[in-house]
């Protein structure tokens, strides 16, 4: 955006960083919680708005919602429609719903991440007019395609599961059905999830020793960028069971680093992987189990083969494209 608008532009956030020519101002950090955070958060409300009026805005831009009133232009990045679609209606979750439907009715643009989230915003909202809902998909960062697996011979191959390990995300199942496919002698399941502190809970152990799959299942925890990229090439394949996303980057990242992948044909992933993926139901046990024996019984060269294509399908998805389009909206907006 600087790039392009140069001094027109201003930034308010409480991350420091070069925004030259542009202006940044910083926010008051929110690294709170409870009710000093929500003052917080208030307060850059009030904040943004100032700055706004001050500075006569023509467009302001909020990468996450909130509840800043201007007469410039207001336009949000639209993720997903999760909370709204398979969350329960508590009373935190029905706040932010109420914050987030209010940014989506008095936008004058809003960016969705993909044509399925565009759809869902209006299965949810069908009073809100299609036309200023731009797609934009996101990027895949370059150092995925970079890496180089170095082979482990002392281990077992693995499939890969990547993210958080609650409800949709659909954990337990993925380990019923790895469970149930009789893999486990022959492969690992390798688990990376972002949270530090997220150790399987006593559900997860309580399956995993039913399974019989203590020693097939590795965790590891907030790992670094180097060692996501060696996981996703050293994988037989990524299994992505999610229920529900709003893009599903991790299927592009794996793409990208040479990896098979097999996922739920579900909400946005078929949009983002195309007819590359080894598609199953994530409602069904026996169809995840399928999908990871198909993935094994490959042969050498038509896993070769699509893993070419991975890589090529993924390169599709640059950063560059992304700011490219995203500059474009704007400029749109700006002129009409």
């Amino acid at each position: 955006m600087i790039g392009h608008f140069g001094p027109q532009v201003t930034i308010f956030s409480p991350e420091v960083r070069n925004s030259s020519p542009g202006r940044y101002i910083r926010a008051v950090p929110t690294n709170f919680r409870g009710s000093k955070r929500l003052g917080v958060i208030r307060l850059n409300n009030i904040l943004a708005r100032r700055i706004a009026k001050q500075q006569r805005a023509k467009v302001f831009y909020s990468p996450y919602y909130g509840n800043v009133r201007t007469t410039a232009a207001q336009v949000f990045t639209v993720y997903d429609m999760i909370h709204e679609l398979r969350f329960p209606r508590t009373k935190a979750n029905q706040a932010f719903i109420d914050e987030k439907r209010g940014c989506i009715e008095r936008a004058a643009l809003l960016i969705s991440i993909s044509q399925s989230t565009a759809h869902d915003i209006i299965a949810c909202y069908p009073h809100v007019n299609p036309a200023k809902i731009v797609t934009i998909w996101l990027g895949v960062d370059e150092f995925f395609f970079d890496v180089k697996s170095i082979p482990d011979h002392k281990r077992k191959p693995y499939f890969l599961y990547v993210g958080a390990r609650r409800g949709y995300k659909n954990f337990q199942r993925t380990l019923q059905a790895f469970g149930q496919s009789g893999l486990a002698k022959d492969f690992d399941l390798r688990v990376i999830s972002p949270d530090s502190n997220n150790r399987f809970c006593e559900e997860e152990i309580a399956l995993l020793r039913h399974l019989n799959l203590e020693n097939s299942v590795d965790l590891r925890l907030a790992i670094s960028e180097s060692e996501l990229c060696a996981s996703y090439s050293g994988a037989v394949a990524l299994v992505y069971p999610s229920e529900y996303e709003g893009f599903g980057l991790p299927v592009l990242e794996a793409m990208a680093a040479g990896t098979l992948v097999t996922a739920a044909k579900v909400a946005s992933i078929p949009e983002i992987t195309g007819d590359l993926a080894d598609y199953f139901d994530p409602l069904s046990v026996d169809s995840i189990a399928d999908a990871l024996q198909r993935t094994v019984t490959l042969s050498e060269r038509d896993r070769q083969a699509r893993i070419a294509q991975g890589i090529a399908h993924a390169r599709q998805f640059s950063w560059e494209r992304c700011q490219q389009q995203t500059v474009e909206a704007f400029a749109r907006l700006l002129s009409s």
